[in-house]
């Protein structure tokens, strides 16, 4: 099965990936409770749209940088690659994108 994911590096060089489906779901239910020229499925399409490998044209990353934080996704977020120990909401991010993988390609750290 394959899953979309906004990557994120750290400085530390950590590397975690925050499901999109967490972040369209956090900016659909904004939207449609806020915009009433608009429907939460129309919101959460704009991100997810039909093809799970397209890309949300920056829209996902946008939102989940300007209107989230790291305590919104902490218990969704995949450890895809280890280095030296940083609490996730404590790292700084260095790096991000979204890509689509397998989703038996990493493994799930949930941080405390």
């Amino acid at each position: 099965m394959k899953t979309k994911y906004l990557e994120l590096t750290m400085a530390d060089e950590r590397v975690y990936l925050v499901p999109m489906h967490v972040i369209a779901d956090n900016r659909a239910k904004h939207y449609a409770e806020n915009d009433p020229d608009t429907t939460y499925e129309e919101e959460y399409n704009a991100i997810m749209g039909d093809k799970i490998t397209g890309p949300d044209n920056g829209m996902g990353s946008d939102w989940y940088f300007n209107n989230m934080n790291p305590e919104d996704v902490e218990d969704h977020v995949i450890l895809h690659y280890d280095a030296p120990r940083v609490e996730f909401r404590d790292a700084e991010v260095v790096d991000s994108r979204v890509r689509t993988i397998h989703a038996t390609d990493s493994k799930k750290e949930k941080s405390k």
